[in-house]
């Protein structure tokens, strides 16, 4: 089955200065670990390159997708945590005075 456009697609930010050669060593390995991980066909996996400055990085990098992100995966691990100690807790028989 060919899907399109492809999926998944990986977005790999980096600073400029990279080689096309690097760029596609690197997206080749990329592409091919997707690939045995999660048994897709070459035709289903692209990889594509954003180029972003160093003055850049912290405003459209950093903060949007690394600390934001964090901040939003560690509420929600406190939100899976808090759920499942609520969960124990109706599971328990109440405890007598």
């Amino acid at each position: 089955m060919k899907l399109w456009p492809p999926m998944p697609h990986v977005v790999v930010e980096l600073w400029p200065g990279k080689s096309e050669q690097q760029k596609t060593r690197l997206a080749d390995k990329i592409a091919k670990d997707i690939m045995d991980v999660l048994n897709y066909g070459e035709e289903s996996v692209s990889v594509g390159f954003e180029e972003i400055s160093s003055k850049d990085w912290k405003d459209k990098v950093y903060k949007p997708d690394i600390t934001e992100q964090a901040l939003q995966e560690a509420r929600l691990r406190d939100v899976n945590v808090n759920l499942n100690y609520a969960q124990r807790l109706m599971r328990c028989p109440p405890t007598e005075a």
